[in-house]
């Protein structure tokens, strides 16, 4: 009998000054944090290699997915 493997969570920030991505075991606490990168904010070259590491290779169809938050601290700075 197969089993399907538990999704992982993939987290994503974007700042003023960088973007950060970090993989856990889970998309729910508790969860342990797998992998980190980050990379400033105009370093599209940089960006692209932590999206091709961190994102999943086996994506049925391509899509994906996801669950999305919204700081609101990071709005209320960019007013």
């Amino acid at each position: 009998m197969l089993f399907a493997s538990k999704p992982k969570g993939v987290f994503i920030e974007f700042t003023d000054y960088g973007r950060r991505v970090m993989r856990a075991n889970s998309y729910k606490a508790p969860m342990i944090i797998e992998g980190l990168a980050e990379c400033e904010s105009d370093d599209e070259e940089g960006w692209e290699q932590i999206v091709e590491h961190f994102l999943p290779k086996n994506a049925p169809n391509g899509l994906l997915q996801a669950s999305c938050g919204v700081n609101s601290k990071a709005l209320g700075a960019a007013r």
